[in-house]
């Protein structure tokens, strides 16, 4: 909350470094979309502020599950210049449009989808439901992807914004469960930079298959 609310010099104070961030102006100077993967690592709040004031950026949103906070969240996001785009065939074909206008879009990639478009791909070792969104937008816009993470600096000294360009072919590439197994293991790297940063405790495994239907 703190994030949304705070003024912009404020925010941007607190990012020490940027590794990786002009590329995403580079990728949009030769008229290409940019995909911003942001997993829960680190405080990725601040990834969509930095990014918005620099870049058009429009985020898929899925309101909470308590019904109070969307109006205050809708207006936080607002307030720093994101857009939002609902998970549905409407946001689709909005995120669809953003991309092919050269603009940015960010996806968070480490939820298991209830239902829709998904595979089963590992996860550090373990079974894991990978949204096929990513390999669809890409494979119908041509835009370039990157990893984005927003490092929390030791003692206090700020954040450091990281974004690692994808490998969009592999992204986008055919086979579904190959290109989701490649996005997985992309955002292991990124973790494992420092494992304490990401959050464990959302909910990443789980999947039905039958009887003995395995949670975490």
């Amino acid at each position: 909350a703190a994030i949304w609310r705070w003024p912009r010099h404020k925010r941007e104070r607190l990012v020490v470094s940027r590794d990786g961030f002009d590329a995403i102006g580079e990728s949009r100077g030769r008229g290409k979309g940019v995909m911003l993967i942001a997993p829960h690592y680190g405080n990725w709040e601040l990834v969509g502020p930095i990014v918005a004031a620099e870049h058009p950026l429009t985020v898929m949103y899925k309101p909470p599950d308590i019904p109070a906070l969307d109006d205050f969240i809708r207006a936080a996001r607002a307030d720093v210049g994101i857009a939002l785009a609902t998970p549905d065939r409407k946001g689709l074909k909005q995120l669809i449009h953003e991309l092919r206008q050269g603009r940015v879009i960010g996806i968070l990639p480490d939820q298991a989808p209830k239902s829709g478009a998904h595979v089963l791909a590992p996860f550090f070792n373990t079974p894991a439901r990978t949204m096929t969104l990513f390999n669809k937008l890409l494979a119908k816009t041509g835009a370039d992807a990157y990893l984005t993470g927003m490092v929390r600096l030791k003692n206090a000294r700020g954040f450091s914004l990281i974004c690692a360009k994808l490998d969009t072919a592999r992204l986008a590439a055919a086979d579904e469960t190959q290109a989701a197994l490649y996005l997985n293991q992309s955002i292991e790297r990124l973790v494992m930079e420092d494992p304490a940063q990401y959050l464990w405790a959302y909910k990443r495994f789980k999947f039905a298959a039958g009887r003995g239907a395995y949670r975490r």
